[in-house]
């Protein structure tokens, strides 16, 4: 199994069930297995925040020649306590997100998800995680009733983990593209 802190939540729940095999545990059993599920859906959410507001980061600190003075405002105002800002969780697209680099970014992500049908399943399933989390944040943790499994959150996990961890690899590329656009049209004939 992979070494992302959501593998490792996965893989302390199976253990934990196994445990609790038991029939005469069957109570307990589901509780642990309600606990965990929720605790994996937070550690997904938290996962998919920390490579996302990281790559933000990387991209900026690579693209302005690591200049402290930018990097320093991007993550002051752009990107601490700003994550769950950057979607609508509610809506079934990251239009918004996209939308937050720039018209040209949020066309060329469109056009990335037309050609690459798994992209766009990631994405949704990215939205889906979100709003399942920040549903359960705010609608009364205890009692919140989560209604998918370890399992369907851990397989939502699997698929949306691309989007996440190749987000500022999408990033990166439009803005060299968009540099290498600007050079060669800023160069005399």
């Amino acid at each position: 199994m992979a070494g992302t802190p959501v593998d490792r939540v996965y893989a302390d729940l199976q253990s934990a069930v196994q445990a609790l095999g038991d029939v005469t545990q069957i109570s307990l059993r589901s509780s642990v297995e309600d606990l965990y599920s929720k605790a994996l859906l937070l550690s997904a959410a938290s996962w998919f925040e920390f490579l996302i507001t990281e790559g933000i980061l990387a991209v900026s600190s690579e693209l302005s020649n690591s200049s402290s003075a930018l990097v320093s405002f991007v993550r002051n105002k752009g990107v601490n306590r700003q994550f769950h800002t950057y979607f609508d969780w509610d809506g079934n697209n990251a239009s918004k997100f996209f939308g937050l680099f720039g018209a040209e970014f949020a066309g060329y992500m469109r056009t990335r998800i037309k050609a690459n049908p798994q992209l766009g399943q990631a994405i949704q399933a990215f939205l889906d995680i979100g709003n399942d989390r920040n549903r359960m944040v705010h609608g009364n943790y205890g009692a919140f009733v989560l209604d998918k499994t370890a399992r369907d959150i851990y397989e939502l996990y699997l698929t949306a983990n691309p989007f996440a961890e190749g987000f500022s690899d999408h990033l990166r590329q439009f803005c060299r593209a968009e540099a290498t656009k600007r050079s060669i049209s800023s160069t005399p004939p």
